[in-house]
């Protein structure tokens, strides 16, 4: 009896771990360059995080707080999130702002270590900053400290930031449907008919992207809806 309440106790414990959240299942990790870009293509809110993988602090920031449901929802719905080692092999622009104004020359390219230290003026890890849908930083929070002062202060940001952020819709290029997609765990390619039939479902946490289809037609179907309940990308070229 005892080995089949062990073999029992496996099972369950093998079918909670397949079903768990990971923050890499909707963070974009290790690539702010590209995590930036989406958010700009989506018009979002930004919030980034600076971590170490040997640094145990920035494991429990992981694992309690952005790997909690809860969390994972209410970042997913307001902002893209960005999670980024602050190793010296990985590079970005700064200031942000050059991902808004791509034609704009007034910029450095700095690794992610000279990013938190010399640009962001931190010098421990986690660190969190909030960037505005013009990747302006509009706010920071050092170290982490427990699940419920963490995700205050993301409520306080939301709250006062980034509450009630629109949908898009708009149209984008191949070139930016592959951003997309390769960069955002959440966005989704469908098919015309596919989404017509789910109208009235749509996962407001998701990105949908259809190709082969005109803005005209999807207008029609969109337009008369009380509200866009997710972001809804077309490429057309």
């Amino acid at each position: 009896m005892l080995k089949r309440l062990s073999s029992l106790g496996l099972l369950v414990l093998l079918a909670l771990s397949a079903f768990s959240l990971n923050f890499t299942d909707y963070a974009v990790y290790n690539d702010i360059e590209n995590g930036l870009k989406a958010a700009v293509l989506l018009e979002k809110s930004v919030l980034m995080v600076f971590t170490l993988p040997n640094c145990s602090t920035c494991g429990r920031l992981k694992n309690e707080a952005l790997s909690n449901p809860t969390v994972e929802a209410l970042l997913r719905e307001h902002c893209v999130v960005i999670v980024a080692e602050a190793e010296k092999d990985r590079y970005a622009k700064f200031p942000f702002s050059a991902y808004v104004n791509p034609s704009s020359q007034s910029f450095e390219t700095v690794n992610y270590y000279e990013l938190i230290t010399k640009k962001l003026g931190s010098n421990a890890v986690p660190f969190t900053i909030f960037l505005n849908p013009g990747l302006e930083m509009i706010g920071s929070t050092q170290s982490y400290n427990g699940y419920e002062s963490y995700e205050s202060a993301l409520k306080t940001f939301i709250r006062l930031n980034a509450r009630n952020p629109k949908k898009v819709f708009k149209k984008i290029t191949a070139s930016e449907k592959e951003l997309i997609l390769d960069t955002l765990p959440y966005a989704q390619e469908i098919g015309w008919e596919e989404f017509k039939a789910a109208i009235n479902n749509l996962d407001p946490l998701k990105v949908y992207i259809l190709s082969k289809v005109k803005v005209e037609e999807v207008r029609a179907v969109l337009d008369p809806l009380p509200l866009l309940r997710a972001d809804v990308l077309i490429q057309t070229k």
